[in-house]
């Protein structure tokens, strides 16, 4: 199929010649431009102004063998304000046609951004159209969003990826509908959101077509090639389930996907209708250590296919996808949400005390940040790190090491240690060398201490970027921090805190509210808030600042928990 691509690349070159300058700037009056980011205060440069988009109709050419696509995607959108030039998400593929209204229109492509400069200004509310042609390794973009992974494909980027194959406002603000035609070789087989809508094989190439007929952030797109066996089930509401399960996977690895039309069935008493025409899962043969809640078609690898992270995509499609986020710092409202959606099926499934317990555990783990480690593996972690030879005088590498090692050696053993400096300077690699010394073998060391160990070695980035801060405040938790697990942890106590604050009929009340009134919208947690507090008829704004807005870990009196009582 190379072959094939490349013809139809190069046609678009001879028929529609790119165009790459575009007028300076001072040509275009800054209000008819539109903004270069949609505005979130993580990501400044995610997403774009100026429009809304409608929908995405994507057709690719997939070459299995060379690991590239062909594109095109026609964009349809509305603008916002009076606009003469936009721009769009996309990754490093080498565009053969850029058009607007199917006439060729000027662009740049750089660092991420196609900016595109219309022929005549576009007044406000206006429809429009955009194709953008293209073709290269959408791996080579480096966004995460597509894989070749030999046996097939998968498509999973959060928060971004979508741009990586296809040219996109990124950002959960802006949703639409999609639809797609993809072209492989057979026997390959190709699935995507929403539902098939159609088939055709010639010639030894199958193109499918699918499309998804609610509005969708473009992090949840999928499209997933492969060969796969296809499972399908329905819910006692008539949900049609289509699973894909690529022909490799064992089958231990699939029985908790059973379960799906039962969950749904238990979810929709809870959370209200499942908001979409159909759901099932993707199963790749592949070790990935995450799930993605790619939306009505879930993304799943070989080894982390249990039955609360299949619970918690789930979950995922009321809250994150339906209900979707005005910016990532309220991420809480996906993660902590699927998270408490996992303790509900937990106490459907199996009663008041399995949830209990589960609550527990889960209260454990965000009141203490034990880590087990051992000696070897602590000081090669150690040694790997970006150093900036920093200098320490015994007192400070003394500091440093009771920071560090505390609960595995005593500050006497810490003491003996460091004790051989005296008043001459160690760099922080001589201390990790001196941690290679120490007397333990094993033991669990408090996450707290091994943050602040990498803030006296001026690391705090790094630290932050391995996910290591134990003070993340679930309702800001920072873009370093958007998957940390006080986000989904104690971003689910926060919902049990709520529970047991209104009582059951409030809180369920307040969940199927919440569904229904921002169902295919965005919001924020302040939205959540007003839902619950109109519900209940309660002031909670002192519940959910101690929840999600302060360092300190709240006691949850009533089942008799207290961040004290976990702490060493």
């Amino acid at each position: 199929m190379k072959k094939l691509l490349w013809i139809a690349f190069i046609l678009n070159l001879i028929i529609l010649p790119m165009v790459i300058f575009a007028q300076d700037d001072g040509d275009i009056d800054d209000s008819l431009i539109g903004a270069e980011g949609i505005g979130d205060p993580y990501y400044p440069m995610m997403g774009n102004g100026g429009y809304d988009v409608q929908n995405y109709n994507i057709t690719l050419d997939v070459d299995m063998d060379a690991e590239e696509i062909a594109g095109t995607t026609v964009i349809s959108a509305i603008t916002t304000q009076d606009l003469a030039r936009f721009n769009l998400d996309f990754g490093d593929l080498e565009i053969s046609m850029v058009q607007v209204n199917q006439q060729p229109a000027e662009y740049t492509h750089a660092n991420n951004e196609l900016t595109i400069t219309l022929a005549e200004v576009l007044t406000a509310n206006t429809p429009f159209t955009v194709t953008v042609s293209y073709i290269g390794d959408p791996n080579a973009s480096r966004l995460g969003g597509w894989s070749f992974y030999g046996e097939g494909v998968l498509v999973a980027g959060e928060p971004t990826g979508a741009s990586g194959w296809f040219p996109v406002n990124e950002h959960p603000l802006d949703k639409a509908t999609y639809s797609y035609n993809i072209t492989v070789d057979t026997p390959f087989i190709v699935g995507a959101n929403g539902t098939q809508q159609s088939v055709l094989i010639r010639d030894g190439h199958a193109t499918y077509r699918w499309s998804s007929q609610d509005p969708m952030s473009s992090y949840l797109t999928t499209v997933v090639i492969g060969e796969f066996d296809i499972v399908r089930d329905e819910t006692g509401s008539g949900i049609p389930i289509r699973n894909y399960f690529s022909v490799n996977v064992p089958q231990t690895a699939l029985e908790d996907f059973a379960l799906q039309a039962d969950m749904i069935d238990f979810f929709e008493t809870v959370f209200g209708p499942y908001p979409f025409e159909a759901y099932g899962s993707v199963v790749h043969n592949v070790p990935l250590g995450f799930a993605l809640e790619t939306q009505t078609l879930s993304t799943f690898g070989n080894s982390f296919t249990n039955e609360g992270v299949i619970a918690h995509e789930l979950a995922h499609q009321w809250f994150g996808n339906a209900v979707g986020p005005a910016a990532w710092q309220h991420i809480w409202l996906n993660e902590g949400f699927a998270t408490y959606a996992e303790v509900l099926w937990i106490e459907h499934s199996r009663g008041e005390n399995a949830m209990t317990q589960r609550i527990r555990g889960l209260y454990q783990n965000m009141a203490y940040f034990g880590v087990d480690v051992d000696r070897t593996t602590l000081v090669e972690v150690l040694a790997d790190l970006p150093l900036t030879d920093k200098t320490f005088t015994q007192q400070e590498a003394t500091e440093a090491l009771n920071r560090l090692l505390a609960g595995v050696i005593s500050p006497i053993q810490v003491g003996m240690l460091t004790g051989d400096i005296g008043t001459g300077e160690i760099t922080d690699a001589d201390l990790i060398d001196l941690i290679g010394s120490a007397p333990f073998d094993t033991g669990e060391l408090d996450l707290r201490g091994i943050y602040d160990f990498f803030i006296l070695l001026d690391l705090q980035a790094t630290a932050d970027e391995l996910g290591l801060n134990p003070n993340v405040l679930v309702g800001d938790p920072g873009a370093d921090n958007l998957f940390a697990g006080q986000v989904y942890q104690r971003g689910g106590l926060t919902l049990h805190a709520l529970r047991l604050e209104i009582g059951d009929e409030a809180f369920f009340e307040t969940l199927r509210t919440y569904t229904a009134r921002f169902d295919n919208g965005n919001v924020t947690t302040d939205d959540f808030i007003a839902v619950a507090e109109e519900i209940s008829g309660q002031d909670l704004d002192a519940l959910f600042d101690a929840w999600l807005y302060q360092g300190e870990l709240p006691d949850m009196p009533q089942l008799n928990l207290y961040a004290t009582d976990f702490q060493p």
